[in-house]
């Protein structure tokens, strides 16, 4: 008995000692994101916000995969109301080199930048109102107010893509009423 579990203690070690001298370019990366993290929260909860949206923004361009709702508006929201303006403003330029790299800048992306102005002035504005709920009517009113301003400037209005608004009316609520003061927490 004494043997069998010598022996499945060495195993265990050469096992977990085996994968860290194997991979120890994958344990340094993670440390060195782990002491970032721990030195540059904002930053680093900033660019994991611009990140998810490349890849959402990837992933629909190349696959026609939504991942739920718009993260850039989605991080605008969470850093307006946490920290201020400013820091919500820090999000537009990144909504549009995305789109650039992937080479889908269109004229609706410029018809956003009135209500991208809007959305960080408001949740630092109603910055004691309860996050999901301060998410949902501006994601709400970000879309009424680019069909608006689409009707008024083109006479065009996307009806087809309603249900993906809906979706990432939904999502960003989601995201935001259970994860949103979690990272309020810890971006302040």
């Amino acid at each position: 008995m004494v043997v069998n579990l010598a022996y499945s203690v060495r195993n265990i070690l050469n096992k977990y000692t085996y994968n860290f001298a194997g991979n120890w370019k994958k344990c340094c990366v993670f440390l060195l994101m782990g002491a970032f993290f721990l030195i540059y929260q904002r930053l680093f909860v900033f660019l994991l916000f611009v990140a998810l949206d490349f890849v959402a923004s990837y992933l629909d361009l190349k696959y026609k995969i939504d991942l739920g709702t718009d993260y850039i508006v989605t991080g605008m929201i969470i850093f307006s109301h946490a920290l201020g303006l400013i820091y919500g403003l820090w999000f537009i330029p990144f909504h549009f080199f995305t789109r650039i790299v992937l080479g889908k800048l269109k004229r609706k992306h410029f018809l956003k930048l009135p209500c991208l102005l809007l959305i960080p002035y408001l949740a630092g504005a109603f910055s004691s109102t309860e996050l999901g709920t301060l998410g949902f009517f501006l994601f709400l009113m970000r879309y009424v107010l680019e069909y608006m301003l689409s009707f008024l400037l083109f006479r065009d209005i996307e009806i087809r893509r309603i249900p993906r608004r809906l979706l990432h009316l939904l999502g960003g609520y989601f995201i935001l009423s259970k994860f949103g003061q979690f990272i309020v927490e810890v971006i302040k």
